[in-house]
């Protein structure tokens, strides 16, 4: 029988993704105070205000752009439910993030070399218009490249998620306690 991960577990971890990733690129200094500033955020005003946060603060491989990744992910990872709108179909896909937000089945099934080169192009133009279909790794995870492209899709699923107030409760005392535990981590590092 395989263990049980507890949601005390998918905290631990998710913090400590966050931290040691950022600590390639920040000081540990900076680190405690994104994530200090963060949590004050999430408590004070609630789960959509801390993305619209993070989402402000994310730039390139900073701490801010690893907790929107590493949050986002441990919410996929638990049977929360998310709503998501109706045209983000979530499907694995080994494209490149360029045609992140095509559906890879269909471009891959094009035989004609000059229409498959065309609609690649055209999911690159998708891309940076944020439009059409937005698909994840295949684990459902989104990586760092994906982050920015998929900004208005995440937080359209944050705020379908605000509108059952026991889901929203359970999201924040997770994100909470990812925080808390974070900050912890990133003090360790120090001394």
């Amino acid at each position: 029988m395989s263990p049980r991960i507890t949601l005390d577990y998918l905290t631990a971890q998710t913090a400590q993704k966050i931290v040691t990733q950022a600590q390639n690129t920040s000081s540990r200094k900076d680190i405690e105070n994104l994530i200090t500033q963060a949590l004050g955020v999430l408590q004070a005003q609630g789960v959509y205000a801390l993305y619209l946060y993070l989402f402000s603060k994310a730039e390139g491989k900073n701490p801010a752009s690893w907790a929107l990744i590493y949050l986002w992910n441990a919410l996929r990872n638990t049977q929360v439910p998310i709503p998501l709108p109706e045209k983000v179909k979530i499907a694995p896909i080994q494209e490149s993030p360029e045609v992140l937000f095509c559906n890879p089945q269909a471009v891959s099934k094009i035989r004609d070399e000059a229409k498959k080169q065309q609609e690649e192009a055209r999911c690159r133009e998708s891309v940076s218009n944020n439009r059409a279909f937005w698909g994840l790794a295949g684990n459902s995870e989104i990586q760092l490249d994906q982050l920015r492209p998929a900004r208005e899709i995440i937080l359209e699923g944050i705020r379908e998620l605000t509108t059952d107030l026991d889901t929203l409760l359970l999201v924040r005392d997770l994100y909470e306690q990812t925080l808390i535990y974070a900050r912890y981590h990133a003090k360790a590092l120090g001394g």
